[in-house]
């Protein structure tokens, strides 16, 4: 049996060992399908004697702290810490006891009180704008004037040769026609230019030819967004740090996936952290209304660039597989992969009951990822297929976000704005080159094939199924069978980690719940296959 000891403290209270009857039972629960896991008490803690009188002594609102201690390797180690008051608990006058359940204390319960609260975040940071292409767009160039014969619509091509060095751009009728019925048109020309060296051209976007010097050119694409800026716009980091420190919980926000704080250990040298590099570590965020009309005179006003950190956090880990946990004054937020489990316990010697089933979640058949806008017709890098497992798994999951459609070109397309509600907002890639930030590839990084491609081959339900029309693989599934629950002996000195995975006789499997039990030195551990 663990040798443990309760005490308890408040400002009325000096801390002081108390002696209550309990369970001997704390459970660990992994909470909402996340990284991290919870403790709770299981079942009341009754004060006697003079500890009843103690606490009943103690003013009804004041919070009283009660942790439990246990002696491993020469020294008490704490084990839980939770919170009462007088309110909470049930008192018998004639047996003298005061009855209660502690609420857990712990790094989450700061966190998950605030994170649920909208917040304006049009202050976090400073304003920044996302040049529609990386380069120097140089437009109305070289251009010349002929007469071509009528046809419906004017010309499709030039009118005269495209000079060297350019690109085809447009053709403007002068609304002249001579004596002969031919109309008078002038054709333009354009180009973008960009910094590489005398071998070697910019390391953007692709289509170089070399001028000379340093210089390059290339034509513009067909989506290159009109090229108008998007203004008025908000570091994603900035707004990570922002509504942490609206929190008030003096949490520092770390990531190595977006570039942030990152002094934490190393991330794996894995595809999805190659993609963060180049894609998601200047994430900028633009409010809807401003991608739709940016030549507008009116940006977003502040009222409308509120979030909740939650529904943040959840659009992060839908579009990214990006997932969080608390350590100490850390919110850590990475990739699923990041969090790639050890093995915390070998039982593949233990004899275990070799019953399982699917768990009460099952899983799905087909999962479908939509954007905010999910009524909208986006184009085929942004509009996602489903993912599917064959004849596996029943029902759809339908994923869509809170606050995100990142289609901008799209969204700034007239035609199309009609499916787009004003509110929320794109996620939008951009890379450094030079003084500006530029877009990258029409912001396809952002789009769900280059998602789901790039970070969602993790956390499937199933070993093989179809991503992007594509047959595809996948691994760090998912476990949705539960087993039976297998209990241990387990003593002070070995390790405890939930968060790892167990071997047993049947294969790996993932805890889901696991509880101590103190007075038989056992763990209970609740898991899937």
């Amino acid at each position: 049996m663990a040798k443990t000891r309760w005490k308890i403290v408040s400002d009325s209270i000096p801390e002081v060992q108390v002696d209550p009857t309990w369970s001997g039972l704390v459970s660990h629960d992994r909470v909402n399908d996340g990284v991290y896991f919870r403790a709770k008490l299981d079942g009341e803690m009754v004060f006697h004697k003079a500890d009843y009188q103690t606490v009943k002594d103690a003013p009804d609102c004041e919070e009283i702290e009660v942790f439990l201690e246990e002696y491993c390797d020469s020294a008490w180690v704490e084990r839980f810490r939770g919170t009462f008051t007088t309110y909470d608990c049930a008192f018998d006058e004639d047996r003298c006891t005061a009855s209660v359940t502690p609420k857990l204390k712990d790094d989450y319960i700061c966190f998950l009180k605030e994170y649920t609260l909208d917040k304006t975040v049009a202050n976090a940071g400073d304003v920044v704008t996302a040049d529609p292409f990386a380069g120097t767009y140089q437009g109305g160039q070289e251009c010349c004037m002929d007469h071509v014969a009528p046809t419906p619509g004017g010309p499709t091509g030039p009118v005269c040769a495209v000079p060297s060095g350019y690109c085809f751009d447009k053709n403007y009728f002068q609304d002249a026609v001579d004596g002969l019925g031919n109309e008078l048109w002038q054709s333009c020309f354009h180009r973008v230019v960009g910094v590489g060296t005398p071998t070697t051209p910019p390391p953007y976007a692709s289509g170089w030819t070399y001028i000379s010097g340093n210089d390059w050119w290339r034509c513009p694409g067909n989506d290159d967004l009109e090229f108008v800026p998007l203004d008025n716009g908000r570091w994603l980091n900035d707004i990570l740090e922002h509504l942490a420190s609206e929190t008030l919980c003096s949490l520092t926000v770390r990531s190595h996936f977006f570039n942030l704080n990152a002094t934490h250990d190393a991330p794996p040298d894995n595809t999805p952290y190659t993609f963060a590099q180049d894609n998601c570590h200047k994430l900028q965020v633009h409010q809807k209304s401003d991608v739709k009309r940016p030549d507008s005179t009116n940006p977003a006003q502040s009222f409308v660039w509120k979030m909740s950190f939650k529904k943040l956090l959840d659009d992060l880990e839908n579009m990214f597989n990006v997932y969080w946990k608390i350590d100490g004054t850390d919110l850590i937020l990475e990739h699923i992969t990041y969090f790639e489990a050890a093995e915390w316990l070998d039982l593949s010697q233990t004899s275990i009951v070799k019953l399982y089933e699917k768990s009460e979640n099952g899983a799905p058949n087909r999962e479908e990822y939509k954007y905010v806008d999910k009524e909208a017709t986006f184009t085929a890098d942004f509009a996602a297929y489903p993912i599917t497992y064959g004849a596996c798994g029943e029902g759809t999951r339908e994923v869509t976000l809170n606050y995100f459609s990142n289609d901008v070109v799209y969204i700034r397309t007239t035609d199309n704005q009609a499916e787009i509600s004003d509110a929320g907002f794109c996620m939008v890639a951009t890379q450094e080159v030079g003084a500006e930030n530029a877009i990258i590839l029409n912001n396809t990084p952002m789009g769900w094939s280059a998602l789901h491609g790039n970070l969602h081959k993790q956390r499937r339900f199933f070993p093989s199924g179809m991503m992007n029309d594509n047959p595809e693989s996948f691994t760090f599934l998912r476990k949705t069978r539960k087993l039976e629950p297998i209990t241990v002996a387990h003593c002070c000195g070995d390790a405890f980690d939930p968060a790892g995975y167990i071997t047993t006789t049947i294969g790996e499997a993932t805890v889901e719940r696991v509880t101590k039990n103190y007075f038989q030195d056992t763990v209970k551990i609740e898991a899937n296959l």
